[in-house]
């Protein structure tokens, strides 16, 4: 029998009760309710569970069935962007304190992992960021140096340093990259599972099927959140949603827009590549794992609009045969390995590419943790502690100036 997230890779080894939980009553209060089953609504259940809160997480399909069971499978810690370009954006001090706030986030998972002794198919090999271009060339050895300067371990590599870290030739393309000894290859929704898995064994409930449909203040200060399967009563709401938060949370229209990601996955290939990789400044990105599987993304730039704006989880063929073309062209060892599946998943761009983690401005009890622009891996763990220490405590340690949801940002 063919279940609905079977052309899912991540999620073809989870049993149907690691996805969605039996049918439930939900309860008619909570001390907090997170909406979003996914990595950053499932760490925030974790941490609160931690803190001696029991949340109720709403999540409207399964576990792990959105962008976090949709990706590409890094924990690559960094920016959306080449640390220079930070640092000639924001300056040198603010952009290394966002860069740190991954580079934590990114340990942290890893303790998690550790902790709970998750199953997670991980592999700490580093990640490569390959210059296709001698423009990209340039923009790498600029922000390999600048890291270098500020006590980041990467290591730049000449073409010559390439064969390295790969089994095949190595393509002309390339110039050469930047090493990054700190991504981690791992399965997401493993992860998320087992962290949601724990957040339960300390008391967080969690119903999925349940689609939330709107928060509404009522006269004593709390909030109503209402749903596909009844309302609950809170005084704390977190918007773990990621591209859909500005349908819940209007404030966040066109702060947050959804940008649909293209992936593919091959049949087992001979042994190509040792690390992580991307190139193209971040169009494509890809690794092959432990079972000889090629797992690749993006693309977007083969279609004018990018594949931005849409909510549609649907495969757009232009840009899956362009991946399959950068794969096949790229490397030709591999033409004619056969792909597996493919599909797509709906990320959560913010307009300036860096996440908002806090209150909601002028709706009190609502707090956001979304907007990651494709690179939640690095910030899952620690966004999700973050957001608990707010609610918790009142506040954090962490920078979290830099991700308020009313900062000023960019035009456009």
């Amino acid at each position: 029998m063919t279940r609905a997230y079977d052309a899912l890779h991540w999620l073809r080894d989870l049993r149907d009760d690691e996805l969605v939980v039996a049918e439930q009553t939900l309860p008619a209060t909570a001390e907090a309710v997170i909406v979003g089953g996914g990595y950053m609504g499932g760490a925030t259940a974790l941490w609160l569970a931690r803190a001696g809160m029991a949340a109720v997480l709403l999540e409207r399909r399964g576990i792990s069935t959105g962008a976090s069971g949709r990706n590409a499978g890094f924990i690559a810690p960094g920016l959306d962007r080449p640390f220079s370009a930070a640092v000639a954006q924001l300056g040198q001090a603010s952009a290394l304190e966002r860069l740190q706030y991954t580079r934590r986030g990114r340990d942290l998972a890893l303790a998690v992992i550790t902790e709970l002794g998750i199953d997670c198919e991980l592999e700490d090999c580093g990640g490569l960021t390959l210059a296709s271009s001698d423009a990209e060339w340039q923009v790498l050895r600029d922000s390999g140096a600048a890291l270098r300067a500020a006590g980041i371990p990467v290591e730049t590599l000449e073409r010559d340093d390439l064969a390295a870290h790969l089994h095949v030739p190595v393509p002309a393309v390339f110039r050469g990259a930047l090493f990054n000894p700190e991504t981690l290859l791992v399965s997401p929704a493993k992860i998320n599972r087992a962290v949601i898995g724990e957040a339960e064994r300390l008391g967080a409930r969690v119903y999925t099927g349940t689609e939330v449909t709107a928060l509404v203040e009522q006269p004593d200060g709390r909030l109503r959140v209402e749903s596909s399967r009844g309302a609950i009563l809170t005084r704390r709401v977190v918007l773990a949603t990621n591209a859909w938060t500005p349908l819940l949370a209007g404030y966040l229209q066109g702060r947050i827009r959804p940008v649909r990601g293209q992936m593919l996955v091959t049949e087992p290939a001979p042994r190509a590549f040792r690390r992580g990789m991307s190139t193209n400044h971040g169009y494509e990105y890809w690794s092959q794992r432990h079972d000889g599987r090629i797992i690749l993304g993006g693309a977007r730039w083969a279609v004018p609009d990018r594949d931005e704006g849409y909510y549609a989880e649907e495969v757009n063929p232009t840009i899956q045969a362009a991946l399959a073309r950068f794969l096949f062209e790229t490397f030709p060892s591999l033409a004619g390995t056969a792909i597996a599946t493919r599909w797509a998943g709906i990320m959560g761009f913010s307009r300036d590419g860096y996440p908002f983690i806090g209150p909601l401005p002028g709706r009190p009890g609502i707090w956001v943790v979304a907007g990651f622009t494709g690179h939640g891996g690095p910030y899952s763990a620690i966004a999700g502690r973050t957001i608990a220490e707010l609610l918790t405590r009142g506040r954090s340690d962490e920078p979290v100036h830099h991700f308020a949801l009313d900062r000023a940002l960019p035009e456009g």
